[in-house]
């Protein structure tokens, strides 16, 4: 008698749960690895954004992903001051939603005008882009990273915003230090200046003021020092 076997697949072995589904199964070394991202992500809190997570899976380079978190961090700071909320919360960790903390940083005008720079910036690329953007970065929210295309189209935003961004820093760091320089010549006193606070007088002799009592001095000096030696000598 032959005996009869089940058609299919052969059974697979392994703890299941009680609908039958087999429970999955973590090797030690994937085990091992997710220890190790959970560590990294606890002590790196951006890696747990959404840009952080399409970084780690390799969707972007660090160079694009540093220009999402830098786009993140203006979209979340002008947000916070203006009081504006979004349904998420930004990439921005420490900015937080809009209205959470009233505090204005001291160069709040320099930050507002590098967020309307950014979005004049962001206007020239299209719709579609502009919107994952701000849902990515703004957001903190997933996008169809699967999408070619659309990440197609984010890549390069990412890498020519965050070159403009650099380049826009450079030359806010360029105006500074020029305006540093202006302040410090400004505290210069001028020749008029000088004149009206009596700077330049002159004795009647053509001796500048002060120079008879440095004169004097000295002389008292070299007075003393001959007395010395005339002691010291003797009669």
């Amino acid at each position: 008698m032959v005996e009869a076997t089940k058609a299919g697949r052969p059974e697979l072995n392994g703890e299941r749960f009680p609908c039958g589904k087999l429970k999955p199964q973590l090797s030690p070394a994937e085990l091992k690895r997710i220890l190790a991202n959970a560590a990294l992500v606890a002590r790196e809190a951006r890696l747990g954004t959404e840009i952080g997570r399409l970084f780690a899976y390799g969707k972007i380079t660090d160079e694009e992903a540093a220009a999402a978190f830098e786009i993140a961090s203006i979209f979340g700071e002008y947000e916070r001051v203006e009081r504006l909320s979004r349904s998420a919360r930004s990439a921005n960790l420490e900015g937080g939603r809009g209205g959470v903390n009233d505090t204005v940083p001291a160069d709040y005008a320099e930050r507002k005008a590098k967020y309307l720079f950014l979005i004049e910036r962001l206007a020239e690329w299209p719709l579609r882009a502009r919107t994952e953007v701000e849902t990515l970065c703004a957001e903190n929210r997933s996008i169809m990273s699967g999408d070619v295309e659309l990440m197609a189209g984010l890549r390069p935003l990412l890498r020519i915003i965050g070159a403009e961004l650099a380049e826009y820093d450079a030359d806010a760091a360029k105006k500074a230090k020029a305006e540093q320089k202006r302040a410090a010549k400004a505290k210069r006193k001028s020749r008029q200046e000088k004149l009206a606070a009596d700077e330049y007088t002159y004795h009647a002799d053509g001796a500048p003021a002060g120079a008879e009592q440095r004169q004097k001095q000295r002389e008292e000096r070299i007075s003393e020092i001959l007395g010395r030696q005339v002691d010291e000598v003797g009669p």
